[in-house]
């Protein structure tokens, strides 16, 4: 099985979560899940990109060098994610070309001045 086959978007969101709060009750808070999840969530992405990624410190976490360059990757990829669901906006203004109508002979007497 592939890296890319081991990894899921809930384990991007626990990882993002946690280079953002440094904290996994934080965390855990944050998105919803228990703490428990987030650091089954974590030890998964330990494994697929083999690294320790976040350090015990008194209060929580602190970012390995990798993981603080594997966040810029991830926020980008999170946000392709959102955008990806975003609905799309349609903005006549910027519509060129030619649109055809057809209607019914009522239709266009009535509707159609």
């Amino acid at each position: 099985m592939s890296k890319l086959d081991r990894l899921d978007i809930k384990q991007l969101r626990v990882f993002q979560a946690l280079i953002r709060e440094q904290n996994a009750s934080k965390a855990a808070s944050q998105l919803g899940m228990t703490q428990q999840a987030v650091s089954e969530h974590l030890k998964k992405l330990r494994d697929v990109f083999d690294d320790r990624l976040f350090l015990r410190k008194t209060n929580g976490f602190v970012p390995t060098p990798f993981a603080e360059e594997l966040s810029i990757g991830v926020d980008k990829l999170l946000n392709d994610f959102k955008a990806l669901l975003a609905p799309s906006c349609f903005e006549p203004q910027t519509i060129s070309g030619t649109f055809v109508i057809a209607a019914t002979d009522y239709a266009q007497q009535v509707v159609l001045p």
